[in-house]
């Protein structure tokens, strides 16, 4: 009996699915709507003759079928880096200097940052934190080899890794006041999601005061559970005992944020290093 062919791309819509616990994340990691990841999942079952997930409640898990193939998919995407890694036959050895959103770093890039370092030990990594604004002014003195960074308007040199929705993000138990300033929770300036925000506000004639400020995401939803403050992030940074504020009670839409990636086209490891992320994109919380 022949067995079907199955691409790798599907095989990665998979693996990204399940790493990102649903279709809406794993959409926006791979850069895809959230149809164009459905159909992927739906012809991959197709071609295995097996389901792969199975609805509990409200939730979708894999089936046993899905547990096995996780494992094999792992695997076989595994062996294609390997093999691509091999035909090249690039020396992946040297210093990367990589600049981060600090936006991103309470996210799923420190972990990837870290399997890249165990898989290219001979590649020295040398990886620093600041606002998207200062890594954007810092790579232009050449201080980074790589940024990876937080903007509204994408730029023509550089590569869009992941896009989400903002949102207005306050406690279950919040509810909005058009009478009383708004008690806003921010990083400290510079910050994309506090300059969108305060915008939007000014636009919509809504008066807002600082009521916490933050370097940490952490702290920041904290804030924002307690009830102290509301914050505009996206919906990766919510949290049980938080939720979305929508326009319909009283709050100015917000636009999209993207997650870029920009390279030195004199460093082949910068190169390499976000063709190595690309698969498996950060996503801005």
């Amino acid at each position: 009996m022949k067995l079907p062919d199955i691409s790798t791309e599907l095989l990665q819509t998979f693996v990204t699915v399940v790493d990102s616990g649903g279709v809406l994340r794993a959409s926006e990691r791979l850069f895809k709507t959230q149809s164009t990841v459905s159909m992927q999942l739906s012809r991959l079952e197709e071609r295995l003759g097996v389901a792969l997930f199975k609805t509990v409640g409200r939730r979708k898990e894999l089936t046993p079928e899905g547990e096995t193939m996780l494992i094999y998919a792992r695997k076989i995407l595994d062996l294609q880096n390997e093999a691509l890694k091999a035909i090249q036959g690039v020396q992946f050895e040297g210093e990367l200097t990589i600049g981060i959103s600090r936006s991103l770093v309470d996210g799923d890039l420190t972990n990837e940052l870290s399997k890249f370092a165990m898989q290219y030990p001979l590649i020295k990594l040398n990886v620093r934190s600041a606002s998207s604004m200062h890594l954007h002014n810092a790579f232009e003195q050449e201080e980074f080899d790589c940024i990876i960074r937080l903007t509204q308007d994408p730029s023509a040199d550089e590569l869009v890794l992941s896009k989400a929705k903002m949102v207005w993000v306050a406690s279950d138990k919040f509810q909005f006041d058009p009478g009383i300033p708004l008690r806003m929770a921010n990083f400290t300036t510079p910050c994309q999601f506090r300059s969108i925000s305060e915008k939007a506000l000014k636009a919509a004639g809504i008066v807002w005061q600082e009521a916490y400020t933050t370097n940490n995401l952490n702290a920041l939803m904290s804030a924002v559970r307690g009830n102290l403050a509301v914050s505009a992030r996206t919906q990766h940074a919510l949290q049980p005992g938080t939720r979305v504020v929508g326009p319909e009670e009283g709050l100015p839409e917000l636009p999209e944020i993207f997650v870029v990636a920009q390279t030195r086209g004199s460093s082949r490891l910068a190169e390499f290093f976000i063709s190595w992320l690309a698969p498996r994109p950060p996503v801005a919380a």
